[in-house]
């Protein structure tokens, strides 16, 4: 199992010093990868979908400071050395693939082979419309902007034709080893008294064009049940691939679990209700939201590690509920200590 941790690039949290601070001891404690979250336009209606704080943290005052994906990560990694730096998720449709294809590139040169490329549809209605781009069409764009991304990955001379998207000849260089893609969905959260479900178009497409699957929800039987589907269709489509599994999951390590739970009740049910609704899709209730979440003591956190990683998952995306950096730092300590030597 490969322990990530989300990085305060949004959030009250958020500065660049806290980002620093954050991947430096990540790197320090022998964590194995760091992770951002990415939107282009992110305003206060999102501040449910964050990297860092808690909602006791966000008033009507509250800046929705966002610091970019890929600029975060380029930073990082010229203070770095060993760390991995993954994007969870990348809104492919959002950019394109040109412009894009020129930043991995970059960056993976440049942090000398460090990226691990998360990707999404996207999810946010309003976000779509001021950059126009049509959101009914976004898995369309996703699926076309990916299969540019992977001939420019390879560098070279490229060409492509596609139905939104078409060039040739573009240049890319320096080569390099292109960095795994991960695709993010496929479980459906399912509002009580429903049980949630895989969504077999998203594991299609994880099995078509993925190198991994990147769910951020269910349980881990859901997920065990969604591995195995991934493989079965990657089988069909002829595709011989040892999928990356990564887990994204909301964090808070004390002492019991009723500490944990009480420390963090308010930011999961706000953050549920907040970005939720924005999305468009039903809440959950807050007894199935802590089940999915890894918050507890370290023998109950242990425990739901070990769960997942029977489930076929070995990276784990931790986003940390903290009010501030030195209770991150502090909290990162401790699942080093308490639960990262049982793996």
């Amino acid at each position: 199992m490969k322990f990530g941790i989300a990085l305060p690039n949004s959030g009250p949290v958020a500065t660049p010093q806290a980002i620093r601070l954050t991947a430096e001891k990540a790197e320090q404690l022998g964590l194995h990868i760091v992770w951002v979250h990415d939107h282009i336009s992110y305003g206060k209606e999102w501040l449910g979908h964050r990297a860092s704080g808690v909602s006791e943290q966000i008033s009507d005052e509250t800046k929705p400071d966002f610091y970019e994906t890929l600029t975060t990560l380029s930073f990082i990694a010229g203070f770095t050395e060993r760390i991995q730096l993954g994007t969870g998720v990348l809104v492919v449709p959002l950019r394109n693939p040109l412009v894009l294809g020129r930043q991995l590139l970059t960056l993976q040169k440049l942090s000398k082979g460090r990226l691990i490329l998360g990707t999404g549809i996207g999810d946010y209605p309003a976000e779509f419309k001021v950059l126009n781009v049509p959101y009914d069409q976004r898995t369309h764009i996703f699926e076309e902007y990916l299969h540019a991304l992977r001939l420019i990955l390879q560098g070279g001379s490229v060409t492509y034709h596609g139905k939104i998207i078409k060039f040739d000849n573009a240049q890319f260089y320096p080569r390099v080893n292109p960095p795994p893609i991960l695709i993010g969905g496929g479980v459906i959260a399912v509002p009580e008294p429903g049980e949630d479900k895989l969504s077999l178009p998203v594991l299609k497409r994880v099995a078509r064009l993925g190198d991994g699957w990147m769910p951020d929800w269910g349980t881990p039987e859901i997920v065990a049940e969604g591995v195995k589907k991934i493989k079965k269709l990657a089988k069909e489509f002829k595709r011989n691939v040892d999928f990356h599994i990564s887990f994204s999951t909301g964090f808070h390590l004390a002492a019991t679990d009723e500490e944990a739970k009480r420390r963090t009740s308010h930011s999961i049910n706000f953050a549920e209700k907040e970005a939720n609704l924005v999305a468009r899709f039903g809440t959950r209730t807050p007894e199935k939201i802590m089940q999915r979440n890894f918050i507890g003591s370290a023998d109950t956190i242990i425990k739901r590690v070990e769960k997942y990683q029977n489930a076929g998952v070995n990276y784990l995306k931790l986003m940390t509920l903290t009010p501030s950096v030195e209770s991150l730092l502090g909290m990162m300590e401790k699942f080093s200590r308490e639960v990262m030597p049982s793996f």
